[in-house]
């Protein structure tokens, strides 16, 4: 009985060793980043610092409340205020949003910056 145990095990292995091919374990292609939602592929391109520097710092007049983590934002304090809607975020708390993935503003949703389209290039 272990024998066929064991038997059944090397063809089972032989049969996995021959469908695996680590040839096709790369790096996301270009072809499956542009299927990536915008946010993924600002992540992606390690890009997310580049969109937090698009988005204008204000310093805050009067106290307000951050929708992200809830807590006071205090007068005088360095947020950022969204472009296309102009809520108001910590900026630690607005860089971890667009970290997991947001391209909206966590208010009202609002696309925060319109995104170009990543077109596939040819492979070698």
């Amino acid at each position: 009985m272990a024998i066929l145990t064991l038997l059944m095990f090397v063809v089972c292995l032989l049969l996995v060793c021959q469908f695996r091919n680590p040839q096709n374990i790369n790096l996301a292609t270009d072809a499956v980043i542009v299927q990536m939602p915008t946010m993924a592929r600002i992540v992606h391109n390690d890009g997310t610092l580049n969109l937090f520097n698009q988005i204008p710092s204000i310093t805050v007049d009067n106290e307000l409340e951050c929708a992200i983590c809830l807590d006071q934002i205090s007068a005088g304090t360095l947020a950022k205020r969204m472009p296309s809607c102009e809520h108001i975020y910590h900026e630690h708390c607005i860089i971890n949003w667009f970290r997991v993935g947001h391209n909206t503003c966590p208010i009202c949703r609002q696309q925060i910056i319109e995104m170009p389209m990543i077109q596939p290039q040819n492979g070698p």
